[in-house]
């Protein structure tokens, strides 16, 4: 029997882009041996060493899985597949837990497949294949719906330590990937409902006004800088009115004040934050030209403020995607937490490069938190009292998120934290993929980053002066995409497709309501012994019908910690503890969609 071929057509089928990892030139493995073990089942030899047990090695593996498991377990990640002992083992024994297999030599895998039949547990849908692919690339192929909560890692000590550089970076690779989902989590729990309710309230503009996508390569290979409004910008920003005559200025919404307090105009202001704080940031401004470019759940007020003309970007949630999808897609920009890394990803999707930052310091530079002459002190005036005064603000705001000591480019120790981090890994990661975007940091005092380098700010000043080109551009950008009046044939659609959406949300209402009244009787069938199968069945079809339904995806967007609480116990086998955990997904989407139902009858009325 060919196993190899037998093997790969299992594990195509269910990781289909797997296909291009073994398009490459393979060098077959010459020093891995194959033999026969007591209990009938092969281990391998590899340098002299054995990989498995030599006596029997599925036992060995189904030891190791069951001695480094704890009790909660959301998901697996396996390093080094040797002939596979330990991802059967694994699935054997999670048959319901997602599992990554990470494994760098794909002429070991191809041995390995050929050395005995692994359909049983190839086949599984829960099983990813990470083959061949460098650290730096790996975060890539995790999936977003990868579950976090609990997740063992497992150890193939025998390869383990053949490639011990690449599983320890690979390793840290997936904790900076857990880390920023726990910190996405918790954003998304602390603003889940403000989002929607931000976005609902947007809608109209969101839908009138263009979106990113047109404004893509226009300022092809044009040089851009993107202002933030970290402590380092106070010792170059003098600098800007001089480098804003050849450079596209792309600023942060908390940079705006002190760029305009020094008459320097950014053409394109970046908002994202759906906080009302952050629009305080605005206030009593006078933007003359400038572009915005929004995240369409910011928070509404910045719209009242805003005289100017703007852009949206594609909607990150459901309900933004719902739209979009009847009135057409925006544009998609990367979200990587920070609203300078939407900066960065706006750039890139003008062409922009080189790209410079100036005023991202990712960190507490001379232990400050911002530059001079934003708005930060004065919300902080404004929010102070007897027991929380201005100083007890500005430590908070340094010392809140897990602080620690790093180092900055100059090779000096700089205060960061958590929060800090999952920018720079962002902004690491991005700097590899779009290796044809060069990006460079103005002044060394913020957070080292990998993949980009330091420029000076004065080095800017030796660029040619392009100012009259980029404004030509702006104009066309204005004379070309705001003739907004032939927007307004969208309001009848946009009441229709509210309409159809609440009706929607109605019989998903109604399926939950239904849902809990039979998981209750489900209950009490079990505690007195009746027949349940009817109820089992009426149950399953409930849920076949809320899967079957357009808006199932906006509903469960505020049920995301239940679901991945329930996800990491997706092996309980204890009746009362799984109808409890049915109940209360019903409950809560019976919640989400009564929320969503009030705030888009509102926006009718």
């Amino acid at each position: 029997m060919n196993f190899l071929d037998n093997n790969l057509r299992i594990i195509f089928k269910n990781n289909p882009l797997l296909k291009s990892a073994f398009k490459q030139n393979i060098t077959p493995l010459s020093n891995l041996r194959i033999i026969d073990t007591p209990s009938g089942n092969p281990t391998g030899i590899l340098e002299g060493l054995y990989i498995h047990s030599r006596y029997d090695p599925e036992r060995e593996a189904v030891k190791i899985i069951k001695r480094n498991t704890t009790l909660k377990i959301s998901s697996g990640v396996i390093f080094g597949f040797g002939l596979g002992y330990m991802t059967g083992a694994f699935l054997q024994q999670y048959p319901r837990t997602p599992l990554l297999v990470v494994e760098p030599d794909i002429s070991f895998f191809l041995k390995a497949l050929s050395s005995r039949d692994m359909s049983h547990f190839l086949g599984s849908g829960n099983v990813i294949f990470i083959l061949g692919s460098s650290p730096a690339e790996f975060s890539s192929f995790i999936p977003d719906n990868f579950p976090v909560s609990e997740v063992q890692i497992y150890k193939l000590r025998s390869v383990f330590l053949k490639n011990e550089k690449y599983y320890m970076e690979t390793e840290k690779v997936i904790k900076d990937f857990i880390r920023r989902k726990e910190i996405n989590n918790q954003t998304l729990q602390r603003f889940g409902k403000l989002w929607v309710k931000n976005l609902v309230k947007n809608i109209r503009l969101f839908l009138r006004f263009p979106g990113v996508s047109v404004l893509s390569r226009i300022f092809n290979n044009i040089p851009a800088v993107i202002v933030a409004a970290g402590p380092s910008l106070d010792m170059f920003i003098d600098l800007l009115p001089e480098i804003s005559k050849r450079t596209l200025l792309i600023a942060v919404d908390t940079a705006v004040r002190p760029l305009l307090q020094r008459g320097i105009k950014p053409d394109f202001i970046i908002i994202v934050d759906p906080q009302y704080w952050n629009t305080k940031y605005l206030e009593r401004i006078t933007f003359s030209n400038s572009f915005f470019i929004a995240e369409p759940a910011t928070h509404p007020r910045v719209f009242e403020l805003l005289s100017g003309k703007g852009f949206f970007a594609g909607s990150l949630f459901p309900l933004g995607r719902y739209f979009e999808s009847i009135f057409g897609e925006k544009g998609t920009l990367g979200a990587g937490g920070s609203v300078t890394t939407t900066a960065w990803d706006f750039a890139r999707l003008l062409g922009c490069s080189p790209i410079y930052i100036a005023g991202m310091d990712l960190g507490f530079p001379f232990k400050k938190t911002h530059c001079k002459g934003t708005s930060l002190e004065n919300i902080w005036y404004y929010t102070s009292g007897r027991t929380l005064p201005v100083e007890t603000n500005s430590f908070l705001a340094i010392y809140s998120a897990a602080p620690f000591y790093t180092y900055s480019f100059n090779h000096k120790r700089i205060i960061s934290d958590q929060r800090m981090m999952i920018y720079q890994k962002w902004f690491e990661n991005q700097f590899i993929q779009h290796r044809e975007t060069k990006t460079y940091i103005l002044t060394g005092n913020g957070l080292k980053l990998d993949n980009t380098s330091v420029m000076q700010p004065d080095k800017l000043i030796e660029l040619s002066c392009i100012r009259e080109h980029i404004d030509s551009l702006l104009s066309k950008i204005d004379k070309n995409h705001f003739d907004l009046k032939r927007k307004e044939t969208t309001k009848g659609r946009l009441h229709k497709s509210m309409a159809d959406l609440i009706d929607d949300f109605k019989e998903i209402e109604n399926l939950a309501g239904l849902g809990i009244t039979k998981t209750k009787k489900l209950q009490s069938s079990l505690r007195s012994c009746k027949d349940y199968t009817k109820i089992i069945e009426e149950l399953d079809e409930i849920d076949k019908t809320i899967l079957s339904l357009k808006s199932r995806n906006i509903a469960g967007f505020l049920l995301q910690k239940t679901i991945r609480d329930i996800g990491s116990n997706v092996n309980a086998e204890d009746d009362t503890e799984i109808l409890n955990n049915s109940l209360k997904l019903y409950r809560e989407l019976k919640e989400s969609v009564h929320y969503h139902i009030e705030l888009l009858r509102i926006d009718t009325i």
